[in-house]
C-alpha cells in the first residue's frame, strides 16, 4: 500500500533545530538558577523563622524570672520599666507583650500591633491551667508562666508577641538584587551559545534539508556536502549520499513494479502475497473485504489473524494449509521453472472458502514468494444443492416468454410417461387450460403467469397421457436478465394428487354421517323432552343407525332405573314422614325440661360469682394492707438509720472543728513570727540606706500581711468555737429523734405482723370461694350445651319432616302406572322454636334453625 511523501519545504525561524536548542539552553539554566535560587531562599527562611522563634523564647524566659517580686506585690512601674527596656532592646521582631497575674487579669500591657487581645488571653488561660510554656500555632506568640518564692509557684503569666517580616523583607530586597546580577550573565551566556549553535549546527543541518529535498523532488544528481565531516553531522551527510546513489539506481525498477502493482491491487480477485517464509507481505481490497466477512470463523483456524494485523501474519499458522505449503516447496526441485500451483478447500462455519497459492520465482527460478488467491465457493455449492433436492423431489419446468417448454427434469418426464420432445409440445396455455372461471383455452391464464400475477397455489394439469388430470402444489417463478426484463417463467410443483381424492372422499363420508346424526339427535331430544315432563313411560323405539343402537338402549335402561328409584322413593317417604312426627314430638318435650334445669343453674351460679368477687376485693385489701405495714415498718427503720448516721456526722464535724482551731491557733503563730522578721528586716534595709529602699517596700508589705493572716485566724476561731456549740445542740436533737423513730418502728412491726395474719386468711377464702364458683359455672356450661344440643335435635326432627314433606311433593310430578305419590300432611308437634339463654347461645359456634315461632305460654319470657 502506498503511503504519502511529505514535501519539504522552507522551515519557519521559530520552528528551526537552532531556536529549539538555544530555547533548550536557556530553559536548562533557568530551570538550575531557579531550582538553586528557591532552595536556597527556603533554607534562609527557615532559619530567619527559627532565630525569631529562639529569640523570643530566650526574650520571653528572661521576663519570667525578672518580673516574679513586680507580679506578686503588683508593681506596675516595675513592670513598666522591665517590659519597656526588654521589648526596646529586641528591636522590630517584638511587636508586644501583656503580663497577667495568677487570677488571669491583665497587670500590664505594651501596644499589640498583630495579635487579636482575645488569642493573647486565651494564650494566658492555657498557660495557668497547664503550668508551662504554650506556643501559638502560627509559633509567633509565646506564654510564659512567672514564678515567686522558694516553690517556685505560679504567680502570673507573661505572653509576647513577635514577627519575622522585617528580616523576610531584608533577604528578599537581597535576593532580587542577586537575581538582577544573574540575568545578565546569563543573557551574555545565551548569547554566545547562539552564536557556537548556528556555526557548527544549525548551517551544516540547513544544507542537508537543501539536499534531502533536492533529492526528494526526484533529483538524484546532485551531490551532498558536509561528508568531510567526522561527527553525526557528517554520518548523516554520508549516509544520504548512499541512499542518492541507491535512488537512481531503483529509480527505473520502480517505474515497472508501479505498473504491476497498480494491476494487482485493481483486481477484483481476493489475492494476497506471502514472502519465501510465506509470511504475508500484501493484501489487495477485495482480499481484505472477503477475509472481513469470514474473520469471526477464520479466526478459529488461524489465530494470529486480526483486521489489524493481516499484514505480517504467517501463513503456516493456517490449520490445514501444512500439505500444501509443503507441496509447493518440493514441486519440481530439479526444475524450479516448473512449480505448480495447489488449491486448498476451507470449511468456515458454513461457508467453503478456495484457497489457491502460485508461486513467484525470480530471475533465477528461485522461489521468493507466492501469490495467493481467495475465492467463496459457498454460494455456489450452495445453489447446486439447492438444484439438486428440486430436481430430487419436485417438478420443475421451465417455458420461455411464448408459454413454450424449454426445459424440464426428470420428474415432469415420468410424470407424463414420455420424453422431453413430448413434453415441449405442451405450453402453460394447453396445461393449465380451466384453471380461471371462463378460461378454457388457458390463455389469460398464461397471460397472468407471465405478468407476475399468478404466482403461487394448487393448479390442475392437464396432459393428454391423463385425461383426468393431475392436481399440483407449486409457485411461478418469472427469470430476469441484468436489466430487470423477464426472460421466462419457472414452474415448481409437487403432486397432490392423491392428496386431493383423498380429501374428497372423507367430505363425501361426513356429510352421510351428518345425517344420520341429525336423525338420532332429533329422535333423542323427543325421548328427553318426554322425560322432562315427568313421565318414566317414556322409551326410544324407532330404529337408529347401528353406530347409535347403544345410545338406544343406554337410554331406555336409564329411564327403567330411574323409574324403578322414584318408585322407591314413594314407598319409603311415608314411613319415614310418620317416624320423624315421634322423634320432634319426644326431642320438644326434652328440651323444655332441660331449658328450665339451665335457668336454675345459671341464677345460682350468677350469685355465686357476686360472693366470690366480695371475698376477693377483702382479700385484696387485706393485701394493700399488709403491704402499706410493711412499707411503713422499712420507712420507720430507714428514718432510725439516717438519725444515726446524722449522729455521726455530727460528732465528725465536731472533731473537724477542734482540728480546724489547732489550725488557727499555728496560723496566729506564723503570722506572729512574720511579723517579727518584716520588721528585722525592715531595720535592716533602713541601715542599707538608699540600696535597701525596695527590700524595705517589701518588708511592709510582708508585714501588713501577716497582720491581715492574724486578723483572719482570730476570726476564724470564734466562728469555730460558735459553730461548735450549735453542733453540740445538733447531736442531741438528733439523739432523741432516734429514741422516738426505734419506738415507732417497734409498733409498727406488731401492726404488719397482725395485718399479714388478716390477709393470708382472707386469700384462702378467696381461693375456696374461686374454685366452687369454677365448679358451678362448669356445670352451668354443660347444663347450657346440654340444652344447645336438644334444641339442634328439635330442630333437625322438624328440618327432616319438612324433608320428607319435600321429597313426597317432589315424586308426586312423576307418572307411574297405578302408584300414588301424592304427599301427606305430617301431625303438628308442639315446640318447634329453637331456644338460646338470656346471655347468648349454649354452644359456641351452633346456629338455631328458625321454623316456626314459639308459643307465648311456653316461651323463654319466664325464663
Amino acid at each position: 500500500m502506498a503511503r504519502e511523501t511529505a514535501q519539504f519545504s522552507e522551515v519557519h525561524p521559530l520552528r528551526s533545530l537552532f531556536i529549539a536548542c538555544t530555547l533548550v539552553v536557556a530553559c536548562c539554566v533557568v530551570v538550575v538558577a531557579f531550582t538553586i535560587e528557591t532552595k536556597s531562599y527556603l533554607n534562609e527562611e527557615r532559619y530567619v523563622k527559627q532565630s525569631v522563634a529562639e529569640r523570643a523564647a530566650e526574650v520571653t524566659n528572661l521576663l519570667s524570672m525578672q518580673l516574679g517580686g513586680s507580679v506578686q506585690f503588683e508593681n506596675n512601674e516595675a513592670l513598666d520599666r522591665i517590659v519597656g527596656n526588654v521589648m526596646a532592646q529586641a528591636g522590630q521582631d517584638a511587636l508586644g507583650a501583656v503580663v497577667y497575674d495568677a487570677q488571669a487579669n491583665k497587670l500590664y500591657q505594651t501596644p499589640l500591633k498583630g495579635k487579636d487581645a482575645a488569642v493573647i488571653d486565651q494564650i494566658a488561660l492555657q498557660v495557668l491551667e497547664s503550668g508551662a510554656n504554650v506556643l501559638s500555632e502560627s509559633g509567633n506568640a509565646k506564654g510564659v508562666p512567672i514564678t515567686f518564692g522558694e516553690n517556685n509557684q505560679v504567680v502570673g503569666v507573661v505572653v509576647t508577641e513577635w514577627t519575622e517580616q522585617f528580616r523576610l523583607e531584608g533577604m528578599f530586597a537581597r535576593r532580587l538584587q542577586s537575581l538582577a546580577a544573574g540575568a545578565g550573565v546569563l543573557a551574555l551566556a545565551l548569547v554566545a551559545a547562539a552564536l557556537f549553535l548556528r556555526w557548527h549546527m544549525s548551517q551544516p543541518l540547513t544544507r542537508l534539508q537543501s539536499a534531502l529535498s533536492t533529492i526528494a523532488r526526484g533529483d538524484y544528481g546532485g551531490t551532498v556536502t558536509e561528508t568531510h565531516r567526522p561527527d553525526e553531522i557528517g554520518t548523516m551527510a554520508i549516509g544520504l549520499e548512499h541512499v542518492r546513489i541507491a535512488l537512481a539506481q531503483s529509480q527505473d525498477l520502480a517505474r515497472e513494479t508501479d505498473f504491476k502493482s497498480t494491476a494487482f491491487v485493481s483486481s477484483s480477485a481476493p489475492m494476497m502475497m506471502v514472502n519465501e517464509d510465506f509470511e504475508v507481505i500484501f493484501v489487495n481490497p477485495a482480499c481484505e473485504a472477503l477475509i472481513g466477512k469470514i474473520m469471526t470463523s477464520l479466526v478459529e483456524v488461524w489465530p494470529a489473524i486480526s483486521p489489524q494485523n493481516l499484514v505480517g501474519c504467517n501463513m503456516s499458522d493456517l490449520d490445514g494449509i501444512e500439505d500444501c505449503i509443503a507441496a509447493i516447496k518440493r514441486s519440481d526441485a530439479g526444475n524450479p521453472m516448473g512449480r505448480r500451483s495447489v488449491e486448498k478447500d476451507l470449511r468456515l462455519d458454513g461457508r467453503i472458502v478456495q484457497i489457491r497459492l502460485s508461486p513467484a520465482v525470480d530471475n533465477t527460478g528461485e522461489m521468493i514468494g507466492c501469490v495467493i488467491e481467495w475465492k467463496d465457493r459457498t454460494e455456489d455449492q450452495r445453489n447446486a444443492a439447492l438444484i439438486a433436492a428440486i430436481n430430487a423431489n419436485q417438478v420443475r419446468i421451465e417455458y420461455d416468454l411464448d408459454g413454450r417448454i424449454v426445459d424440464a427434469n426428470d420428474n415432469f418426464r415420468k410424470l407424463i410417461k414420455g420424453q422431453f420432445s413430448d413434453a415441449s409440445l405442451c405450453s402453460i396455455a394447453t396445461m393449465f387450460a380451466g384453471n380461471l372461471e371462463g378460461d378454457e383455452t388457458g390463455e389469460t391464464f398464461a397471460a397472468k403467469v407471465i405478468g407476475g400475477v399468478i404466482q403461487r397455489g394448487r393448479f390442475t394439469l392437464n396432459i393428454r397421457q391423463a385425461p383426468e388430470g393431475f392436481v399440483m402444489d407449486g409457485s411461478f417463478a418469472l427469470l430476469k436478465n441484468e436489466d430487470a426484463q423477464t426472460e421466462g417463467v419457472i414452474f415448481l410443483a409437487n403432486d397432490v394428487t392423491e392428496q386431493a381424492t383423498n380429501i374428497a372422499a372423507a367430505k363425501a363420508e361426513r356429510l352421510k354421517n351428518a345425517r344420520g346424526q341429525e336423525h338420532v339427535v332429533a329422535i333423542l331430544g323427543q325421548a328427553l323432552t318426554t322425560l322432562s315432563q315427568g313421565d318414566l313411560n317414556a322409551r326410544i323405539t324407532q330404529d337408529v343407525p347401528e353406530a347409535y343402537e347403544k345410545l338406544r338402549r343406554d337410554f331406555n335402561a336409564t329411564v327403567e332405573a330411574l323409574r324403578g328409584a322414584i318408585v322407591a322413593v314413594v314407598e319409603n317417604s311415608d314411613s319415614i314422614r310418620n317416624e320423624t312426627a315421634e322423634i320432634t314430638s319426644a326431642a320438644d318435650d326434652l328440651s323444655f325440661r332441660t331449658e328450665k334445669q339451665a335457668a336454675t343453674l345459671e341464677e345460682t351460679a350468677a350469685a355465686l360469682d357476686e360472693l366470690t368477687v366480695s371475698v376477693k376485693s377483702a382479700a385484696e385489701g387485706a393485701d394493700e394492707a399488709s403491704s402499706m405495714s410493711a412499707d411503713a415498718q422499712k420507712n420507720a427503720e430507714q428514718g432510725g438509720d439516717v438519725a444515726r448516721k446524722a449522729v455521726a456526722a455530727m460528732d465528725s464535724i465536731k472533731a473537724s472543728s477542734l482540728e480546724i482551731s489547732k489550725i488557727t491557733t499555728v496560723i496566729d503563730d506564723i503570722a506572729f513570727q512574720t511579723n517579727l522578721l518584716a520588721l528585722n528586716a525592715g531595720v535592716e534595709a533602713a541601715r542599707a540606706g538608699e540600696a535597701g529602699r525596695g527590700f524595705a517596700v517589701v518588708a511592709t508589705e510582708v508585714r501588713a500581711l501577716a497582720q491581715r493572716s492574724s486578723d483572719a485566724a482570730r476570726e476564724i476561731n470564734a466562728l469555730i468555737s460558735c459553730s461548735g456549740e450549735q453542733v453540740q445542740q445538733g447531736v442531741e436533737l438528733v439523739d432523741r429523734t432516734g429514741a422516738a423513730l426505734a419506738s415507732i418502728v417497734t409498733s409498727v412491726s406488731e401492726i404488719s405482723n397482725r395485718v399479714s395474719a388478716i390477709a393470708v386468711s382472707a386469700r384462702e377464702q378467696s381461693s375456696g370461694l374461686a374454685e366452687i364458683n369454677a365448679a358451678v359455672n362448669e356445670l352451668d356450661h354443660v347444663t347450657q350445651q346440654n340444652a344447645a344440643m336438644f334444641q339442634e335435635t328439635t330442630a333437625a326432627s322438624h328440618a327432616l319432616t319438612s324433608e320428607a314433606d319435600a321429597l313426597a311433593n317432589a315424586v308426586s310430578r312423576f307418572k307411574l302406572d297405578g302408584i300414588s305419590a301424592t304427599p301427606k300432611t305430617a301431625a303438628p308437634t308442639a315446640f318447634s322454636t329453637p331456644v338460646t339463654s338470656a346471655s347468648g347461645p349454649f354452644l359456641e359456634g351452633s346456629a338455631a334453625l328458625e321454623l316456626s315461632e314459639y308459643p307465648e305460654s311456653d316461651g323463654w319470657e319466664e325464663f
